[in-house]
């Protein structure tokens, strides 16, 4: 266990173990490791090669053997032994059980092979016996890496707001589980409760709604991504920003890609950490590119890069698959880009000494404004766009509405044997108890007028329809009732079956809206 410390303390310091071969002689010459996939095959002078899945390297001599399944189809994959001359392996890397290196090939070019060794102590073994040699572009990049991860633990060596926003996470997704929210399929309006931003709820006094719901999944799927993501690149940027400054920056870019959803769709049930896990994103590329900040070129690049395919995937991948609230990731990205620029300080002892609370004060007044300025529009809407919110909120109630008066038929309807209801009792109580209450709801869509362009347009006409057939069908019962008019009852069958139609209608203009 002694030598395992001493290992593990020198790979974290250093991430080429260079001084890994002096503490650990006597390397093995067989390693069982798992090869990464990789996008293109290795041209070697023996052909190409795809190196996947478990597999062995033996040193044999002045070569590597490398031992697999090799091919591109899982079921077609054989068996292969390739041999690379020790010349051409070099710029070797070994982080945790992680082990990459790259291969000159045949055309002159170098190839990144990835691979992961069983524990942190093979890893490191077989590190140590692959070659030393470096490029001087590779030499340069590791000594700034090296540096930078030695500064970044110097002045922030731990991550506190990330395990606690994640965990905070988990707890409300179990608490929603066990309030019989659903774990996998999960019906919006069940998440209403726990806070999910609802554009008609929110914008009628619900403000609350634009924080909460950063808290607030729609499965376990959705949590886990989202918690993954979080995690995975979250410490890091809470350590470079340090753990105050990183929680104004994420719930800063929470909330803000929660504006921005809204703007953008008004209607639409969102929740989920993303917002403000593309914010976190944000402000990781704003540290890095800003040269204050004293952050390596070769850091910068791969930070870049990999934040710049990230949030490009992400958004594709949003465009091309329905119920993904896009919106929501462009507004986090942009909110952490911009808070990121104001919050960060340089990863140096002079810069990090001080709290600077006046800064961070600053920061937030800052970022309160900006929010101000974006909730304006949401908070203060042209006549239309009022409108279509009244429409979108009366839809959130015209559901409970319509529900009590079904049950106000289908008690009636309970009561006529057991209570001996004659035809004018019944028809008295059609009159009274059933058909204001399909008026009621009737005259409540009457009321909001939408223009021709409205998404809701055609949606509010097929409901005043039926709702309108719907009050007359059982004013028309009454009425045949209390004078035993066949006619008439012919009549309210006939509103019936246009109700009926109607009904089917709106159903499917809900799913076409969806």
């Amino acid at each position: 266990m002694e030598d395992l410390d001493v290992v593990r303390e020198n790979s974290e310091a250093n991430p080429l173990t260079a001084p890994v071969d002096k503490i650990l002689p006597g390397a093995p010459m067989h390693f069982a490791v798992k090869f990464e996939e990789t996008r293109n095959p290795l041209h070697l002078n023996t052909g190409p090669a795809r190196l996947r899945g478990a597999g062995h390297i033996t040193f044999e001599g002045a070569c590597i053997g490398f031992d697999g399944k090799f091919g591109s189809l899982r079921w077609l994959r054989k068996n292969q032994h390739v041999q690379v001359p020790e010349s051409d392996v070099l710029n070797v890397q070994c982080l945790g059980r992680s082990v990459t290196f790259q291969v000159r090939t045949g055309a002159g070019a170098l190839q990144t092979v990835g691979l992961t060794s069983p524990n942190t102590l093979s890893a490191v073994r077989l590190a140590a016996r692959l070659p030393r040699q470096q490029t001087e572009a590779f030499t340069v990049s590791s000594a700034e890496h090296t540096d930078f991860h030695k500064r970044l633990d110097a002045l922030s060596p731990k991550a506190i707001a990330v395990p606690v926003i994640v965990g905070i996470n988990i707890v409300v997704f179990i608490a929603m589980c066990l309030s019989g929210v659903g774990l996998f399929a999960i019906d919006g309006n069940a998440v209403l409760p726990w806070g999910s931003n609802y554009g008609p709820l929110t914008t009628s006094g619900q403000w609350w709604r634009l924080a909460t719901n950063i808290f607030v999944h729609f499965g376990l799927l959705h949590v886990a991504l989202n918690m993954f993501a979080l995690y995975s690149s979250g410490r890091t940027v809470e350590r470079l920003f340090g753990t105050t400054r990183f929680v104004v920056l994420y719930l800063f870019a929470g909330i803000a890609a929660s504006m921005t959803s809204l703007l953008w769709n008004p209607a639409i049930n969102s929740a989920g950490a993303s917002g403000a896990i593309f914010g976190v994103f944000g402000g990781m590329l704003a540290f890095v590119m800003n040269k204050r900040n004293e952050v390596p070129q070769s850091v910068m690049v791969e930070h870049r890069n990999s934040t710049v395919a990230f949030a490009a995937y992400s958004l594709f991948y949003g465009v091309a698959h329905t119920g993904i609230d896009n919106a929501a990731h462009v507004g986090g990205l942009l909110a952490g880009l911009a808070m990121g620029f104001v919050l960060a300080r340089p990863l140096t002892t002079e810069a990090r000494a001080k709290p600077q609370p006046r800064n961070l004060v600053l920061s937030i007044a800052l970022g309160t404004v900006l929010l101000l300025c974006l909730s304006w529009p949401i908070a203060h809407p042209g006549t239309e766009v009022a409108q279509t919110r009244r429409f979108d909120l009366l839809l959130h109630q015209v559901s409970d509405d319509e529900t009590t008066a079904v049950k106000s038929v289908t008690s009636l309807q309970q009561r006529v044997a057991p209570d001996r209801l004659n035809d004018q009792q019944v028809a008295s109580a059609l009159s009274s108890e059933v058909a204001p209450k399909w008026d009621a709801i009737y005259r409540e869509i009457a009321a909001v007028p939408l223009q021709p362009g409205d998404r809701n347009f055609k949606l509010r006409s097929l409901m005043l329809s039926y709702f309108d057939a719907r009050r007359q069908q059982f004013s028309l019962l009454g009425r045949a009732l209390a004078s035993h008019d066949a006619g008439l009852q012919a009549q309210s069958m006939a509103k019936k079956d246009v109700a009926d139609k109607i009904l089917s209608d709106i159903k499917a203009e809900q799913i076409k809206q969806h």
